[in-house]
């Protein structure tokens, strides 16, 4: 079991550290500075991502026992998780890269919420 958890913990990190070297080489192409822009696009992403992961996780650990018994309730409950995901990921996320900007003395430019939600959810 720990193996396992080593194994998905080390494969989630390699697939975060993709994201944020494509993103910073697709940022690269049209600018040359503030490479630390798409770096906290992608880690504050993988951030809460990975903390609603988490979450979900122990609040649905009790039915494992679902998988082998009843594969499409597990499935059910956790798609339930959908909704949280849906209105928890924009705010956090963006409110991390809101406060990173401000601290950097910048100001974090983006579409209109609505557009935001449709485009990030």
């Amino acid at each position: 079991m720990q193996r396992t958890r080593t194994i998905i913990t080390i494969a989630w990190i390699l697939f975060w550290i993709l994201m944020v070297s494509t993103s910073v080489q697709e940022y690269l192409r049209g600018h040359d500075h503030g490479v630390w822009k798409p770096v906290l696009w992608e880690t504050s992403s993988a951030l809460v991502g990975t903390f609603l992961l988490l979450a979900q996780r122990r609040y649905t650990r009790h039915y494992d026992v679902l998988i082998a018994n009843a594969p499409l309730r597990w499935f059910l409950r956790q798609l339930a998780w959908l909704p949280v995901y849906w209105v928890m990921f924009v705010p956090a996320a963006f409110g991390i890269r809101h406060a990173v900007y401000g601290w950097m003395g910048e100001v974090y430019p983006h579409e209109g919420w609505l557009k935001v939600y449709l485009y990030e959810d």
